[in-house]
């Protein structure tokens, strides 16, 4: 027997004076409702499809978080970033940021030329030795601050001619000296902290 919009009416205000609850009489029409639907959709496809689906909606989502692709590109990370700041101020308190820019003044060469050309020299550090494995060295100050004079000038100490070049990596000297001198740099900075 099919009640009357009335009698539902009535029916709702008893259920209510009984102590159920709109919500309660909601979900048990929903149930109802689903009980006539179509099956539930895991049941409609095989666990592979579900899995691939599954996929495909996570790709979409990771679509949508930060991503940064790095590889194959040219690695100015390997110059520490404190350091770069430091070279390009004008008024820096740091010994080793000023002889940076004072060889570099001296050079033929731009700033950034420079800065490339020490990068390169970073990059086979990288490969030979461990990133940032210069961080860690013992007595580390002194060896860069040897290293440094070393590709700056001959047995004798007399300056290296512009353009000679690292008998290892085939690099300008200039850039070899220079790396030390940023690996000096970021020792100092670290003390001055």
């Amino acid at each position: 027997m099919k009640k009357r919009p009335f009698e539902k009416d009535i029916y709702t205000w008893v259920d209510k004076m009984k102590g159920e609850s709109d919500d309660k009489l909601e979900e048990e029409a929903w149930e109802s409702e689903q009980e006539k639907s179509d099956p539930p959709f895991y049941s409609v496809y095989s666990d592979e499809e579900i899995e691939s689906m599954r996929k495909d909606v996570e790709e979409q989502m990771d679509y949508y978080h930060a991503h940064k692709y790095d590889e194959g590109k040219t690695d100015w990370g390997l110059i520490p970033e404190v350091c770069f700041r430091e070279l390009n101020k004008v008024d820096t308190k740091y010994f080793w940021a000023k002889a940076y820019v004072d060889i570099c003044k001296a050079s033929e060469l731009s700033f950034v030329r420079i800065l490339a050309g020490v990068r390169k020299v970073l990059e086979g550090g990288a490969l030979d030795y461990g990133r940032e494995s210069w961080k860690t060295i013992p007595d580390a100050q002194q060896r860069f601050f040897a290293a440094f004079n070393r590709h700056m000038c001959d047995d004798d100490g007399i300056a290296l001619k512009e353009g000679h070049r690292d008998s290892k990596s085939g690099l300008p000297s200039i850039h070899h000296a220079l790396a030390n001198v940023l690996f000096l740099l970021w020792f100092e900075i670290q003390e001055s902290k």
